[in-house]
C-alpha cells in the first residue's frame, strides 16, 4: 500500500472531522491525623510517632516526588499494512510516552514507520498489537464515534501540506475544527490567529497567504480545541529556514501556552534540535537516541 497514499487519506479524514503535575498523601485511620496516637496501654501516652515523623521530616527534609503524567502512551503497540506479497510490518512492539509540555521529535528514513506510527497514535489507524493512550485513557475498544470525539477535542494535527479548505477563510479554517463549531469557534479563532502574527489576514484565503502563513493557520487549528498533544508531521518540510523556525516558535510557544506535549515528526536536524527528546525509527522499532544532548523544553 502506497505510505503517501495512506498519509494523504488520514489528512482528509481529519480535515473533514474538522468541521500535570498530581501529588497526594495516604493517611490512614489513626495514623498521622494531625492528633496525638494513643496506645491501650497509655496513661501518660505512647510516644507520638507521628509527631515524630513530622519532627524528622523538618530537620531532614526530602526532595518534593511530583509526577507528570503522560498524556500520550504507546504500549507496546503493533501495525502491520497488506504488501503483494503478504502483511508488512511498519510498527513493531513501540512503546513510550509523552508527558505534558514535553517536546518530542521522532525521527528516521523515509519507510522507517513514523507515519503509520503517528497515524497510529491519532487514533486514524488500528493498530494489530498494544494500544494507544491518551491522557490516560485506554482507546482500544472505542466505537468509531468516541475515538472521533477523543481525536477532535484531545489531539491537534499539523501536516506538511496544510491541508487548509480552500473555500474558506483563514478563521473559517480554524473555527470549524473547534468542538462547537463554525460560529462558536469564531472568536477563540480570531484570538489564536492573532497569537499566532495573522490578526491582520483573518478574512484571507489559503490560496492568498504564503506557506508559512498557511502553516500558520494550521497550528491555530491545531491548539483551538486546548488539545491535550499536538501530532506534527512534517510540519516545515514545505517551508525554507527562516519560515522553518519562525513556525517552529509559533507551534512552541503555542503549545507552551496551553500546556499541551508536540510529537514532531521530522527529518530535519534544525527542528530535532528544538525537541526535549528524540526518537529515533528504523525498521518499525523505535528507540530514545541517546546521544541528543541539547533539550529544550517548551516555556511560554
Amino acid at each position: 500500500m502506497d505510505p503517501h497514499g495512506r498519509r494523504r487519506r488520514a489528512h482528509h479524514r481529519v480535515a473533514g472531522e474538522a468541521a500535570g503535575l498530581s501529588r497526594g498523601v495516604g493517611v490512614l485511620p489513626g495514623q498521622c491525623g494531625g492528633r496525638r496516637v494513643r496506645g491501650a496501654g497509655d496513661a501518660g501516652g505512647v510516644p507520638d510517632q507521628c509527631a515524630a515523623r513530622r519532627r524528622r521530616a523538618r530537620d531532614h527534609p526530602e526532595p518534593v516526588r511530583t509526577r507528570v503524567e503522560a498524556v500520550l502512551g504507546a504500549h507496546r503497540l503493533s501495525l502491520s499494512h497488506q504488501g503483494p506479497d503478504g502483511p508488512v510490518a511498519a510498527v513493531r512492539d513501540v512503546s513510550f510516552e509523552v508527558a505534558a509540555g514535553e517536546i518530542v521529535a521522532l525521527v528516521g528514513r523515509s519507510g522507517s514507520g513514523k507515519t503509520s506510527l503517528l497515524m497510529a497514535l491519532g487514533l486514524l489507524a488500528t493498530p494489530g498489537a498494544g494500544t494507544v493512550l491518551v491522557e490516560g485513557r485506554d482507546t482500544a475498544g472505542l466505537a468509531d464515534a468516541e475515538l472521533s470525539a477523543l481525536r477532535r477535542d484531545r489531539i491537534g494535527f499539523v501536516f506538511q501540506a496544510f491541508n487548509l479548505l480552500p473555500q474558506f477563510t483563514a478563521q473559517e479554517n480554524v473555527a470549524m475544527a473547534h468542538r462547537s463549531g463554525l460560529r462558536g469557534g469564531a472568536e477563540r479563532a480570531a484570538r489564536l490567529l492573532g497569537e499566532v502574527g495573522l490578526g491582520h489576514r483573518l478574512r484571507h484565503r489559503p490560496q492568498q497567504l504564503s506557506a508559512g502563513e498557511q502553516q500558520r493557520v494550521a497550528v491555530a487549528r491545531a491548539l483551538v480545541n486546548a488539545p491535550a498533544v499536538v501530532l506534527a508531521d512534517e510540519p516545515t518540510g514545505n517551508l525554507d529556514a527562516e519560515t522553518e523556525s519562525d513556525v517552529l516558535d509559533v507551534l512552541t510557544t503555542g503549545a507552551a501556552g496551553s500546556g499541551c506535549a508536540v510529537l514532531l515528526v521530522t527529518h530535519s536536524a534544525g527542528v530535532a534540535s528544538r525537541a526535549g527528546r528524540v526518537l529515533r525509527m528504523a525498521d518499525g522499532l523505535c528507540a530514545e537516541d541517546p546521544e541528543h544532548d541539547a533539550p529544550r523544553k517548551a516555556t511560554p
